[in-house]
């Protein structure tokens, strides 16, 4: 290390803030006070996310979120990892961060909070992963769903300790396939997780400390769509969320809440997993016979989801319907979320062993960002895009296809957003796609 950098102690996070929560200003303080990190740099999915559909706000909007409340950098998970399975994003999100090759420890939530346990559990199913996948096979044979097959199997084989309720809560599902990443990449960095206070992951409501992101994301869909005669859909006024502001006050920053507030005057519409569902009809119709290429349609799903998506009236019709034992909501939202974005299963086999990335993209950053910045440009060999126009006209770009393949996709993924995000405003569509003019970055 330069000596010039010598004092600084670089941590990670691994995230979404969909949107950003008093929730997540505890994980940030704890970790700082934990491991005495001088910067904190953040790998954040973009306008697609992990359970399925899209961003509440566009990634921009939430790196800012995420910069007020002692981010320094935020970059993002190249997207093709960003919407797919916990295990497919934790390797998009621990590859983003270990590829800057200087961050010395990162952080997660978790229900159990017991990072020696975690890890001794991560090393067993790393371990053992074909172990377990026969006996998975086994037990489904049985009246089993693979998530519960998949369960038996592990507390079957792992007897060190009482497993209790480790794999089903939602943080310790997603830290445990961190740790797993973070053995196979053989990286350096130091695991540290923090318990999760609050709800949990799934609760959506309101009350109480700390409630989750999914009850906030609720409370603000639900705000939006209560529209007084004359005003415009999906509209936020000055005069708040329609008596939400105290609840959403209790959960959420003054900052986060005015970055919210200013995007809707704006004309910005909040998004939900309802907000693609016509688009996906369209292409589910153009490709009937053809969705198998998708990634996660397999299974027939591909025949079911032509018959249920093009004779239901919204997204929440079409997963009630196709829910079952094998295909869970979060598997059918990413499957369906996977045909609009033209993300296909060949494109996972490329990109599912990788063990470093070509580049990371830069959403944000403070002063001390571009330390970090500047830091990665003296250790690591990695690309940093900050202009995305400058990328596609590079040398890198025509010859590297890993680079080629990652950029496209995000490139695609993004103008797909924007153009149902900025559709109350045609003002911002016709500045052209925001990757190319909310990125200029100087360091």
């Amino acid at each position: 290390v330069s000596p010039s950098y010598r004092h600084m102690k670089i941590g990670g996070i691994i995230a979404e803030y969909n949107p950003f929560h008093k929730g997540h200003s505890y994980q940030i303080e704890e970790f700082k006070r934990i491991s005495s990190c001088s910067h904190l740099v953040v790998a954040m999915s973009g306008n697609f996310v992990q359970r399925g559909g899209p961003a509440l706000v566009d990634k921009y909007a939430r790196a800012q979120m995420a910069l007020d409340k002692g981010v320094d950098l935020v970059i993002e998970i190249p997207s093709i990892f960003a919407g797919q399975t916990a295990e497919i994003f934790a390797r998009g999100g621990l590859l983003s961060l270990n590829s800057l090759d200087c961050v010395d420890s990162f952080c997660f939530g978790s229900e159990d909070g017991n990072i020696d346990r975690l890890t001794s559990l991560a090393d067993f199913i790393y371990d053992q992963a074909d172990w377990i996948d026969q006996r998975v096979r086994d037990l489904m044979k049985g009246s089993l769903s693979y998530a519960r097959a998949r369960e038996e199997a592990i507390k079957e084989g792992f007897k060190d300790f009482d497993l209790g309720n480790i794999l089903t809560e939602s943080n310790n599902i997603l830290g445990l396939e961190y740790l797993k990443e973070a053995r196979r990449l053989g990286s350096p960095m130091e695991p540290v997780t923090i318990r999760r206070k609050g709800s949990s992951y799934n609760c959506e409501d309101l009350g109480g400390d700390l409630p989750s992101a999914s009850a906030i994301r609720k409370a603000l869909l639900e705000s939006t769509m209560e529209i007084k005669p004359g005003q415009e859909s999906g509209r936020l006024d000055d005069l708040g969320f329609r008596g939400l502001d105290q609840s959403l006050g209790m959960a959420l920053d003054k900052s986060v809440l005015n970055i919210i507030k200013d995007l809707g005057n704006q004309g910005i519409g909040l998004m939900g997993e309802e907000s693609f569902f016509q688009e996906i009809s369209y292409i589910v119709a153009r490709d009937k016979g053809k969705l198998d290429g998708y990634f996660e349609v397999n299974g027939g799903l591909d025949k079911s989801i032509e018959k249920v998506v093009l004779t239901s009236a919204s997204m929440e019709d079409t997963l009630e319907s196709l829910t079952n034992k094998s295909h869970t909501r979060a598997k059918l939202r990413r499957a369906l979320y996977n045909i609009l974005l033209g993300i296909r299963r060949s494109d996972l086999d490329q990109v599912k062993l990788v063990k470093s990335l070509p580049y990371i993209r830069v959403l944000g950053m403070t002063e001390r960002g571009r330390d970090i910045l500047r830091m990665v440009k003296e250790e690591s060999n990695i690309s940093i895009v900050t202009s995305p126009a400058k990328s596609i006209d590079s040398d890198q770009y025509r010859e590297n296809a890993l680079f080629r393949q990652l950029l496209d996709i995000d490139l695609r993924t993004s103008a797909i957003y924007y153009q149902k995000y900025h559709a109350k405003n045609p003002d911002l569509l016709a500045r052209g796609q925001a990757d190319f003019f909310d990125t200029k970055f100087n360091f």
